[in-house]
């Protein structure tokens, strides 16, 4: 059976300790998680990307 502490926990990238999913911050090393990607960032990259692939096909 899994461990559901694990499961509440993630890894800092820059010193491999294991903390709480809901910090922002590593306590250790001072490493800042980034956020996740804005709906409204992801919408406009797309229609960036159609509006230059219809340039390219006229």
């Amino acid at each position: 059976m899994k461990d559901q502490t694990a499961s509440a926990q993630k890894e800092c990238p820059s010193c491999a300790m294991k903390i709480s999913s809901g910090t922002k911050t590593c306590p250790i090393c001072q490493y800042e998680f980034p956020e996740g990607h804005s709906f409204i960032i992801i919408i406009t990259v797309i229609l960036l990307l159609l509006v230059f692939l219809y340039s390219l096909t006229f």
